[in-house]
């Protein structure tokens, strides 16, 4: 299938760059295709170059001494393009993956090829594909951001004011920019760092980040795995999954049904608020019914509050008894819903038991439907 080359030209990022790959474009629908490959990797090296040096201020002595050589080379119109991709190609830098130092390495050695006399005959398959690679890996992103924009981001996020308001759309647009600048690929990467400081500091900022994070993943799969550590270990607290439901409730939907089962016994264990766990127990069974019976019970049994006074046990039925049991009747199981309402009737009919009219006008309400 040949990609809209127009549409690929639209999104590179920075204007000066989108006029080079235009003359690229040009030379490529007049046939001039070994101009378009070499016009292609000059705008995209370009843009790497740009792209990287506004990371410069992030690297360590050493990442500083090799740039600032490149930069010489490139100042001087000497060859820099193979040492930039080198240093791209750093363990410890993380701009590009290993797969994507080799396309870009590939895509140069074509333009080295086609810019002097060579029996390699240049096609327009070539040419399309030496265009795509340079706008998909360098010049279609605001920012490359590796592992050394993220560590510094981290560490930017975790200082007291980094978000001066607490306002929700205030929160999540502070968010999303930091996200601009980070591959959609290393989102993952940066969740995992995030829950590792979220374990070791606990602050809230991370919390607030983590939220608008998962929201903008969007490999369910690799969501999934990513987060199930921190959920089977323990690291999260119930105040994060509070956080996330204020900013983004439907995030709840993403988790598959072992790491749900892990969320709600989260909430269990460490006694959150009956709204917030209706609040999430709903989002969950809008999207599956494969959630455990004995898990629900835990749940409804938590919703039963106990009194005793002076030796006599009272219980007491409120809202949240009755949203829960409409949740369960409306995205659950209507028969499993009505067998409950009933049990509660049943259990209780000889306790002294406050609210139970409640329960009772929602059965009638209930078998009505």
């Amino acid at each position: 299938m040949i990609r809209d080359q127009e549409e690929l030209l639209n999104s590179v990022y920075d204007k000066q760059i989108r006029d080079y790959f235009k003359e690229s474009l040009d030379c490529y629908n007049t046939k001039a295709y070994k101009a378009s490959v070499i016009l292609s990797v000059i705008a995209g090296m370009d843009d790497l170059f740009k792209k990287i040096d506004m990371l410069s201020t992030e690297f360590n002595e050493s990442q500083r001494s090799q740039f600032d050589r490149i930069r010489i080379q490139r100042n001087n119109s000497k060859p820099f393009e193979r040492d930039l991709i080198n240093f791209c190609n750093e363990d410890g830098f993380g701009i590009l993956s290993r797969y994507e130092i080799k396309e870009l390495e590939y895509c140069f050695d074509l333009r080295n090829s086609f810019a002097h006399p060579s029996e390699e005959k240049c096609t327009a398959e070539k040419a399309r594909y030496v265009f795509s690679v340079m706008i998909d890996l360098v010049s279609s992103k605001k920012m490359l951001g590796g592992y050394v924009y993220i560590n510094s981001l981290i560490n930017k996020i975790g200082g007291q004011f980094y978000y001066p308001s607490i306002d929700t759309s205030s929160i999540i647009s502070i968010t999303s920019d930091a996200l601009t600048f980070v591959d959609d690929k290393k989102y993952v990467i940066l969740l995992k760092k995030m829950l590792d400081k979220l374990r070791a500091e606990g602050t809230t900022n991370y919390e607030y980040f983590i939220s608008t994070l998962i929201n903008n993943i969007e490999d369910i799969d690799e969501l999934n795995r990513s987060i199930e550590p921190a959920l089977s270990e323990g690291g999260m607290r119930y105040s994060s999954f509070e956080i996330i439901y204020r900013l983004h409730p439907n995030v709840f939907q993403k988790f598959d049904s072992s790491n749900s089962q892990k969320i709600l016994r989260t909430l269990l264990e460490q006694r959150a608020t009956k709204q917030l766990l209706c609040d999430i127990f709903q989002e969950f069974v809008k999207v599956r019914k494969e959630l455990p019976k004995h898990l629900i019970e835990e749940i409804f049994a938590y919703l039963i509050e106990e009194k005793v006074i002076f030796s006599s046990k009272t219980y007491k039925l409120d809202k949240e008894m009755k949203r829960f049991l409409r949740i369960l009747y409306e995205h659950f199981s209507k028969e499993y819903a009505i067998e409950k309402i009933e049990s509660i009737v049943d259990l209780y009919k000889n306790e002294d038991i406050e609210s139970i009219n409640l329960i009772i006008s929602l059965l009638f309400d209930l078998k009505e439907k």
